[in-house]
This record gives structure tokens, C-alpha cells and sequence, in this order.
């Protein structure tokens, strides 16, 4: 497939509610999607991506296993069952906000410690798991927030984002 552009901060579609996606119905183009965001974050040495991050608003994101170097999470229609009270604060960036070097711009974001998220894998089969791992609940949390027009910027404290 291909590396893709990467869309930036400013543009419409980041900030749009994605599309939910038919397996049976967009087979192909979603194999074709998922590994265009596969060859694109490896390039950009990104923890993970989501669709509207090259240009398509619908709802899949790739996240890198936190456990497996070059392993990636496909999840398709991803949604977060529960949230565990406790939240850590801790810095993330993002491929799609960047300072005027292009490099990523990172910040302190509040993220729940461990989620339970449920997603459809690309042939269609669902999935539901209890994250554990703080890194890879984050991660997670971040690329869902893009699906849903979110960005972790919106997430921080007006202070930061002078």
C-alpha cells in the first residue's frame, strides 16, 4: 500500500464525529484503509493513528501493542465500556498536532489507568477486553477521541495551551 499524508490540526475532518463502518459491506476498502494507516504510522514512528488522521472519517484506529515491538491493534467501531476511577496525568502527542519544527507537540492529559473497550477486527469479529496496561489504555483512549472529533489538546488545561 501507502504512506499517506498526515492531516494537521485545523482541518475539518479532525474535528468531525466518524462514521461507523460496515465490515460486510466495506470489506476491502477497510483492508486497503488499515494498511495504509499501518505503513503511515511506522513511517511517522507514531504509537497509533485513526482514520481521520488521512483524511477518512470513519471509525478505525490502529494502536501499537505497548507489549510486542511492531505489532499493531487494528480496531474497528472501538468504543470504551468502562473506565476505572483512577486517572494519571501524564505526556502525550500527537502526529496530527505539530510545532513549527513538524515535530509532535506533547502535553500533560488525563487519562483513565484501565478501560474496557470493545471493537470489530477486520473480518468482522468482535472483541472485548479489559486494558490493564496505563500506556496501552492510553493510547487507546487518544485514537478513539480522534473518531469522535477530539483532540488531546482539547483535553488540557488553558495554561498548557498558552
Amino acid at each position: 500500500m501507502a504512506v499517506v499524508d498526515i492531516i494537521k490540526v485545523g482541518d475539518p475532518i479532525l474535528k468531525q464525529i466518524c462514521e461507523k463502518v460496515d465490515i460486510n459491506i466495506e470489506k476491502e476498502y477497510i483492508d486497503n484503509l488499515l494498511k495504509n494507516m499501518q505503513d503511515t504510522v511506522i513511517a511517522a514512528n507514531g504509537a497509533g493513528i485513526a482514520a481521520p488522521q488521512i483524511g477518512v472519517a470513519k471509525k478505525a484506529i490502529l494502536v501499537k501493542d505497548v507489549n510486542e515491538e511492531n505489532k499493531f491493534f487494528e480496531m474497528i467501531n472501538p468504543g470504551i465500556l468502562w473506565t476505572s476511577f483512577d486517572k494519571q496525568y501524564e505526556y502525550e502527542g500527537c502526529l496530527s498536532v505539530c510545532g513549527e519544527d513538524g515535530n509532535p507537540i506533547h502535553e500533560r492529559v488525563a487519562r483513565y489507568k484501565r478501560i474496557r473497550v470493545i471493537w470489530e477486527d477486520r473480518d468482522g469479529k468482535k472483541h472485548e477486553e479489559l486494558i490493564k496496561n496505563p500506556l496501552q489504555s492510553r493510547i487507546i483512549q487518544h485514537e478513539i477521541d480522534h473518531l469522535n472529533g477530539i483532540l488531546f489538546i482539547d483535553r488540557i488545561k488553558l495554561e498548557q495551551k498558552q
